[in-house]
C-alpha cells in the first residue's frame, strides 16, 4: 500500500489537544484514507510518544530538545538539522508517495527542492490567507 505523509508545522500538536482547525482536519483526512497508508509527521510535545499507531494512521513525531532549541534556534540561528530536514528523513523512511503539507507555506518552500529531486508530488492545503511563493505554487499537484 502506498503512503501519504501529512506534514504539520512544528507548532501544531497532534492529535489535537484543543479543537484547532488544522489538527482536526489532518486527523479527519488521515482517518478516512482507504487507498493510502497515512503517516502524520509532526513535532513532539511533552508527554507524547515519538511514534504511535491509531487504526491505520501512523504518527511520527520530531523531538527538539531544550538545549538544542536554545543553542541552535535562539542563540546562533545556525540550525544543523532543521525541522524540515528531519521531516524529509522520516518521509523517506516511510517511502511516501505523496507529501501533503498542511497550513504552512514556509514548510512547503523548505521541503520543495527535496520532493522535486525525488519526484514525489506535493499537495498543500492552506486554510487561511498565508501567501504561497510563486515557485512553490508551480510544483504543487
Amino acid at each position: 500500500m502506498r503512503t501519504v505523509a501529512h506534514l504539520l508545522p512544528a507548532y501544531n500538536p497532534f492529535p489535537p489537544v484543543y479543537p484547532a482547525g488544522t489538527e482536526l482536519r489532518v486527523e479527519q483526512v488521515a482517518r478516512r484514507q482507504k487507498r493510502y497508508r497515512p503517516v502524520v509527521i509532526c513535532a513532539q510535545f511533552p508527554g507524547q510518544m515519538p511514534a504511535e499507531t491509531s487504526g491505520a494512521m501512523e504518527v511520527r513525531r520530531i523531538r527538539t530538545g531544550r538545549a538544542y532549541r536554545r543553542v541552535f534556534q535562539k542563540l546562533t540561528r545556525l540550525d544543523p538539522l532543521p525541522y524540515t530536514t528531519r521531516m524529509w528523513r522520516i518521509a523517506s523512511e516511510e517511502r511516501a508517495a505523496l507529501l501533503h503539507v498542511h497550513n504552512e507555506p514556509k514548510l512547503l518552500t523548505a521541503i520543495r527542492s527535496s520532493a522535486l529531486r525525488a519526484g514525489i508530488p506535493l499537495v498543500v492545503h492552506v486554510a487561511n490567507e498565508k501567501p504561497i511563493e510563486p515557485a512553490s505554487r508551480e510544483c504543487v499537484a
